[in-house]
């Protein structure tokens, strides 16, 4: 991938771009990722007030949705951490920001709670709203450049570094090596 356009790719084609860029990154090796089963995709479109769910993202669950490395890393975007954010939504819109957009959003993530990631009806762009924030919501134009935002977003140098210290974590905790 290399920050070259994906525009021309197939959906399966740049997932499988994305999955070569991150072993040469050491941001995913190959034990590390793996893809949403059909059933568990199923789960994901209920989650979705409207059909279908955008096909990019759909392939990039089937083939990364439960592990795509390091790759998003602190945030709850894969499977099956994602399940149960629209009710959160819904919640934090009842309870603290009435400006988070409930109708016709399918939310597919957050980071850390206070960040909401959503596609809107008739809409590819990945839209971020920050809870009771004080900025308007922003867009990544489709769930490529939002995936390759994340992953471009961090300098190269850290990928190996945050595989050091979640083994460090998992040593402390007495965890088996899950490869990450």
């Amino acid at each position: 991938m290399r920050r070259r356009s994906t525009t021309s790719l197939t959906a399966h084609q740049w997932v499988y771009q994305l999955i070569i860029e991150l072993n040469r990154l050491d941001a995913g090796r190959p034990a590390e990722m793996e893809g949403c089963t059909e059933e568990e995709l199923a789960q994901i479109e209920a989650e979705s007030p409207f059909a279908p769910i955008p096909s990019d993202y759909r392939v990039f669950m089937r083939l990364l949705g439960r592990r795509p490395g390091l790759l998003f890393t602190g945030t709850d975007l894969t499977y099956p951490a994602c399940l149960g954010t629209r009710q959160y939504a819904l919640e934090c819109a009842r309870e603290e920001d009435p400006d988070v957009p409930v109708t016709d959003t399918f939310f597919i993530g957050h980071h850390q709670g206070y960040l909401l990631y959503y596609f809107r009806l008739g809409d590819e762009r990945v839209w971020t709203h920050e809870l009771a924030g004080n900025s308007p919501p922003t867009a990544a134009p489709n769930i490529r450049a939002f995936v390759e935002a994340e992953l471009y977003g961090v300098s190269p140098r850290v990928w190996p570094q945050m595989r050091e210290r979640a083994q460090a974590q998992r040593n402390r905790q007495g965890t088996p090596d899950s490869g990450v």
